[in-house]
């Protein structure tokens, strides 16, 4: 029986060796493939952060809105009280006067206090995320009247704020049927209007003009408070303020609340410009 003849092995190839580094090409592909990663991701957490401060924002107002209408079923119909101290009757006559005009970036400490003793309020609810953009040390000071807190609250006023002149009069929103009675305007006006707005709460957004801040602990490099996404900037006072960020959140009489965009939302002019929603 005849043997098979064993198979040949072949000679091994020698094993090409590894330079260091890599090639230009590999290089490229590399910073190609991470510049569309970066591209795809930056802006998908952008906007997922954007999102989310809306959200807050929203949700803040909202919540702080359905905390007023419960404060006011409570109190007969009255809206909360908000900022209107010693408002001299011949200001609603004489809008020119802007003797005790009051801040419309103000609420009464007696309200605030209430809403946070009875009603669960918190100083994270009664805020927006602007707030917690620049130092506000200022904001949530209980020692005198009125106070300061990270939402602008439009009701309870119960009265006309005149526009300058040629412009037209403000008239605070307040819930229907309310019962002046309950919540007597302290300018002594007691007729009845239809409100310009049903706007109750924002976020807290104005601006001022540099010169304005003169004198006031206000950083006088400082005119906007700005909202997320936007910056704080100068202007002069007779041009409009470059606004950056996108909108507000706005909660309404009925108590719902949504992010309402700048273009949606009308300024009233006071110690500064605010924004509310004319719907």
């Amino acid at each position: 029986m005849t043997q098979r003849p064993a198979p040949k092995i072949l000679p091994r190839r020698p094993l090409r060796s590894r330079r260091n580094g890599w090639t230009i090409q590999e290089m490229i592909v590399v910073c190609a493939v991470i510049a569309v990663l970066t591209a795809l991701v930056v802006p998908t957490y952008t906007n997922i952060k954007e999102t989310q401060r809306r959200a807050k924002c929203q949700a803040n107002v909202g919540g702080f809105a359905k905390m007023c209408h419960i404060y006011a079923m409570s109190k007969g119909g009255a809206a909360n009280r908000a900022n209107r101290l010693a408002l001299p009757v011949g200001r609603i006559d004489d809008p020119t006067d802007a003797t005790d005009q009051d801040n419309y970036l103000q609420i009464r400490t007696e309200t605030y206090t209430e809403l946070r003793t009875n009603y669960g309020l918190s100083e994270q609810l009664a805020k927006c995320e602007s707030v917690n953009l620049i130092d506000h040390d200022w904001m949530f000071n209980t020692g005198g009247e009125t106070m300061y807190m990270g939402l602008i609250y439009w009701g309870g006023r119960d009265d006309i704020m005149p526009g300058a002149p040629g412009d037209p009069e403000y008239y605070t929103p307040a819930w229907k049927d309310i019962h002046k009675r309950e919540n007597p305007p302290e300018s002594g006006i007691w007729e009845e209007y239809t409100p310009t707005t049903n706007t109750l709460v924002t976020c807290m957004m104005y601006d001022v003009n540099a010169a304005g801040n003169a004198g006031t602990d206000a950083p006088e490099d400082v005119s906007i408070m700005p909202h997320v996404g936007s910056r704080c900037k100068t202007f002069p006072s007779t041009e409009e303020p470059e606004l950056d960020s996108v909108g507000i959140a706005v909660g309404y009489l009925d108590t719902s609340a949504r992010w309402v965009p700048f273009g949606e939302l009308n300024p009233l002019d006071q110690f500064q410009r605010i924004w509310y929603s004319p719907n």
